[in-house]
């Protein structure tokens, strides 16, 4: 019976793949449903495609270019709801870099269906749970804290302040330093937003006139322009020496289990002493030796025994010398 479920079951698969496969059969329709739908229409399509080229039903190459595609024709206002609904939680990491970029775009242009909030949270992630190193992790962990700064956020800066060369280049070419007064910051912030008013299609205008801002508000604070307390280290992601959150967390956790086995091993009773024993006796188990060795037992006859004996002994010499007599006198 479990043996003719299970082949109903691969025959409704199979059945629902041959179902889904014709979602290639007329690209057209497909682009012009997925650009009619509702949001939740869309997330389902992207998923279906998703599943058709992961189970190797649809080459994969194609269901790329399809997603794309479809991604493309979007306005920008569905283009950051899909961000936030798909492409950040993908695990591909070109479809997460191109939510980014979807979410920077909607920052720069002050798009109502931008979920502020929650796209700070899904970045914090995004950084906290970077997964490797190296410059494709760099250039991603890079962009994303930019984006946090886009949006406001001082997690960015500080991540961002950990990017050394690019510190370095800016503060001498704006000319300011870790100690440069919230005036400073506020002029270039300025400075910085002009320039991009002026062009309207410069990311990194728009970007620095955000870095200033939090930088002026973090030097009214009394604080310094540098790496206070940030999600992950820029530098160390590029040469290599970060260490991924999870890669921490299970050393961190074999470490602990080692520190409890042990100290659940000296916490282990000793065994009970018996009665009559001394407590200075060492606690070392005895051998088969030393445990087989029987106590040997001296005896001493008490000067008590040795009188009794004494008396038996005169007595029986004087019924000898008695009988002795007699005979003689016999004879």
């Amino acid at each position: 019976m479990k043996i003719a479920s299970l082949i109903f079951c691969s025959l409704l698969a199979l059945s629902a793949s041959a179902q889904e496969s014709t979602l290639l059969d007329d690209p057209v329709a497909l682009l012009e449903g997925f650009r009619s739908d509702e949001m939740q229409g869309k997330i389902e399509t992207l998923e279906t495609l998703d599943a058709l080229a992961s189970n190797q039903v649809v080459d994969s190459g194609t269901v790329e270019y399809l997603v794309y595609t479809m991604l493309a024709q979007e306005p920008i206002d569905s283009r950051v709801q899909i961000a936030q609904n798909y492409l950040l939680n993908h695990d591909d990491k070109a479809l997460k870099e191109t939510g980014l970029d979807f979410i920077i775009d909607a920052a720069i242009e002050g798009i109502d269906a931008l979920d502020v909030d929650g796209a700070k949270s899904q970045l914090v992630d995004e950084l906290e749970g970077l997964s490797g190193t190296g410059q494709e992790y760099y250039a991603y962990a890079g962009k994303a804290s930019r984006a946090l700064v886009m949006l406001g956020d001082d997690r960015g800066l500080d991540v961002f302040l950990t990017n050394s060369k690019t510190i370095r280049n800016y503060s001498r070419k704006d000319g300011w330093g870790e100690n440069s007064s919230p005036v400073e910051m506020n002029a270039l912030s300025q400075q910085y937003a002009e320039k991009f008013n002026q062009s309207q299609s410069n990311e990194w205008d728009f970007f620095w006139s955000k870095f200033y801002e939090l930088a002026e508000e973090r030097r009214k604070q009394g604080k310094l322009l540098a790496a206070i307390d940030p999600l992950i280290n820029l530098d160390s992601v590029l040469d290599g020496t970060f260490e991924p959150k999870l890669v921490a967390q299970i050393e961190t956790t074999n470490e602990t289990k080692t520190l409890r086995e042990s100290a659940a091993v000296k916490a282990q009773p000793e065994p009970a002493v018996k009665e009559g024993v001394q407590e200075s006796v060492p606690a070392e188990p005895m051998t088969k030796e030393t445990a087989s060795v029987a106590p040997i037992e001296i005896t001493e006859k008490t000067p008590e025994e040795s009188t009794n004996w004494l008396l038996w002994l005169i007595g029986a010499m004087v019924v000898l010398s008695g009988l002795v007599i007699v005979i003689r006198r016999k004879n």
